[in-house]
């Protein structure tokens, strides 16, 4: 016969039993902005990170997470790049706990998505901007000079989840007229 030994703390049964939880400062949220590679950088936030891409014609940003992480994204990216607004925000798939904040790079910004998160975001009314550009398969975004390569993989996490790549740019890569939207 086994014996298993179950260690709880006498502060945690008392608070249990009183109904009070032990008061707590809460702790300030890790955010921070880091280089990966180039002008492709990672953005945290607490436990979630997101990555956006600078070009010279404006930032292609993804997954917001939520609306104080955008607010706080959006005013250190007018820090570090003055005058280069954010021109694209891509949803990785329609969870809010992604998504949430869209609606602060909204005036300057086109949202991307796959075609199926359009309907879940109305659907379930989640907190974000609705997305303006949907693809079914596979959509490349161009602006100033480089790309970011979105494909859809198929039924997964969600049905509408994509991968994202940015490829290194290249001299045979044009801006597409529209500033977004050539099929690869």
């Amino acid at each position: 016969m086994k014996t298993v030994v179950v260690l709880v703390s006498t502060f945690a049964i008392g608070a249990a039993l009183s109904g009070a939880a032990p008061a707590q400062a809460p702790l300030p949220i890790k955010r921070e902005i880091t280089q990966i590679k180039g002008d492709v950088y990672r953005f945290q936030n607490a436990n979630h990170t997101s990555v956006f891409m600078v070009t010279s014609r404006g930032i292609v940003a993804t997954d917001p997470i939520n609306a104080d992480a955008a607010k706080w994204l959006k005013e250190e990216l007018a820090k570090r790049f003055p005058n280069i607004p954010v021109r694209c925000v891509i949803y990785s798939h329609d969870y809010a706990d992604h998504i949430s904040g869209g609606e602060v790079f909204a005036a300057t910004a086109t949202v991307v998505a796959h075609e199926n998160d359009k309907f879940h975001i109305v659907a379930e009314k989640r907190p974000t901007a609705v997305p303006t550009l949907t693809f079914s398969e596979a959509l490349t975004l161009e602006l100033g000079g480089k790309s970011v390569e979105l494909s859809y993989l198929g039924p997964n996490h969600s049905d509408n989840s994509i991968v994202m790549r940015f490829p290194a740019p290249t001299p045979s890569r044009r801006e597409a007229l529209a500033g977004f939207g050539s099929a690869p």
